[in-house]
C-alpha cells in the first residue's frame, strides 16, 4: 500500500507496496524533500523490468510490465534481486525452489561464496550444479558449508564436467539415471505428489550435441510422472536468442525446437535479463547468449500451474543462476481432489478450441459456463 510517513526530522518518507497483489498504478507520491527526489526516480525506473511470459516452442513469447526487480549484472556491479515472496501466499499453499547453475568449478573460493550468497537470499530446496570440475572425495566438505542433507554426485571427467544435485532432509528423492549429462530423479515432498526433475548440462561441442536431444529423448519415455527439466542446454532456442558475434548455423537450433516441440515441452519462460551466458569480453567482442532453461511438459503444467523462472546475477561467472519457484499444496488440500479450473493460453492455438466453446455455451446457456 503507498503512504506517506512523517519521521522525527519531519521529512516526508514514501511507502510503496510491491507486492503482486498491490493496486498500484505506476503513479508515485514524491517527497517535497529534495534531498529523496532522485533516490525515487531511480525506484520509479526499477519498477517496470522485462518479463517474458511462458510459451511453446512455437511461440515467441509475449513481453509484458511486471513488478519483479532484477539488473543485469556484470562483474563490478551489484546485484538486485527481489525479496522472497512466500509471505504473499496462502496457509494453503508453500513456496519449493529449484536453483540450476553452471558455477564453472567449485574449486574456486569465490565460487563457494557466490552460492552461499544465493542461498542466503533464497530458501532453495533442490540445487542442481553442473561443471563442478569435483570428485568425490571434494563433496563433503561444500556439503556440510552449503547445509544440505541429501546429495548426490557425477564425478568430472579430467579437468571437466561434473554434476551435483542437493536436496533438504523433508524431500524424499529417488536417483533414476545419471551420466556426465545428466542427473534424474523422482521427487516428493509434503503433500505426497511424486514428479520428475531432470538436470540436463548439453554437449558442449556442436558435433555432440545430438547425443543431449537423444538423452531427452529416452527420459521423456521413462514414465508419465509430471516431469520438469532444467539446466545449461548449450544452445538457444530462437534467432532472438543472441546478442553480438557471428551468425552461428540453424541445424542445432532447429533440433533443439525439433525435441522440444515433438516431446510437447513448454518453455516455462523467465523475469529478469534475457541472456544467461555471457563471454565478459567487451566491446564488439562480447557474445551474450540463453543458454540455460527450465522447461515442463503438459502434465507438469497442468499439476503445478502457478510456477515463476528468474534469471538472478552472474555474480562473477559467465552463467547465470536460474531460479525456479513453484507454488505447492498442502497434502490436505490436495485429498480434496478440488483443483480448481485452469485456462491455458495454448489451448487458443487448437483449431477445435472455438467450436468446442460456441456448443457448450449455445446448449448449456452463459449462466452454465
Amino acid at each position: 500500500m503507498e503512504g506517506v510517513d512523517l519521521n522525527s526530522d519531519g521529512v516526508l518518507n514514501l511507502r510503496v507496496d510491491k507486492s503482486p497483489n498491490s493496486q498500484n498504478n505506476g503513479s508515485f507520491l514524491l517527497s517535497p524533500s529534495r534531498p529523496n527526489i532522485r533516490k525515487w526516480k531511480r525506484v520509479a525506473r526499477q519498477l517496470s523490468p522485462t518479463i517474458v511470459e511462458k510459451g511453446w516452442a512455437d511461440d515467441p513469447g509475449v513481453k509484458r510490465k511486471g513488478v519483479t526487480i532484477e539488473e543485469d549484472v556484470r562483474e563490478g556491479k551489484k546485484s538486485k534481486i527481489d525479496k522472497d515472496d512466500s509471505s504473499n501466499l496462502g496457509s494453503a499453499t508453500g513456496i519449493m525452489k529449484i536453483l540450476c547453475w553452471n558455477v564453472r568449478g567449485m574449486g574456486n573460493p569465490r565460487t563457494l561464496i557466490a552460492l552461499k550468497n544465493v542461498l542466503k537470499r533464497k530458501s532453495l530446496y533442490l540445487v542442481f550444479l553442473f561443471e563442478t570440475r569435483l570428485k568425490a572425495s571434494d563433496v563433503g566438505s561444500i556439503k556440510r558449508q552449503l547445509g544440505y542433507e541429501g546429495c548426490f554426485q557425477v564425478n568430472c571427467v579430467g579437468g571437466s564436467g561434473g554434476l551435483l544435485l542437493f536436496w533438504k532432509e523433508d524431500w524424499k528423492v529417488s536417483i533414476t539415471s545419471f551420466s556426465t549429462g545428466h542427473i534424474d530423479a523422482r521427487v516428493s515432498h509434503e503433500n505426497g505428489v511424486w514428479w520428475r526433475f531432470s538436470g540436463i548440462y548439453g554437449c558442449p561441442g556442436p558435433n555432440q550435441r545430438h547425443n543431449t536431444w537423444e538423452l531427452i529423448r529416452r527420459l521423456r519415455m521413462v514414465d508419465n510422472l509430471p516431469w520438469v527439466l532444467g539446466g545449461d542446454f548449450n544452445e538457444r532456442l530462437r534467432m532472438d536468442e543472441k546478442c553480438g558475434g557471428l551468425m552461428k548455423a540453424v541445424s542445432g537450433m532447429y533440433d533443439f525446437w525439433k525435441i522440444v516441440d515433438n516431446y510437447n515441452l513448454m518453455d516455462l519462460g523467465f523475469a529478469g535479463p534475457k541472456m544467461t551466458w555471457d563471454n565478459k569480453r567487451e566491446g564488439r567482442d562480447n557474445i551474450q547468449e540463453r543458454l540455460d532453461h527450465f522447461f515442463g511438459d503438459r502434465n507438469w503444467v497442468e499439476t503445478f500451474s502457478n510456477t515463476k523462472v528468474e534469471y538472478l546475477g552472474f555474480n562473477f561467472l559467465d552463467h547465470r543462476p536460474i531460479l525456479l519457484s513453484l507454488e505447492v499444496a498442502r497434502k490436505d488440500c490436495w485429498e480434496t481432489g478440488d483443483k480448481g479450473f485452469l485456462f491455458e493460453s495454448f489451448w487458443l492455438k487448437d483449431e477445435k478450441c472455438t467450436k468446442i466453446v460456441e456448443e457448450v455455451w449455445n446448449n448449456y446457456g452463459r449462466w452454465s459456463l
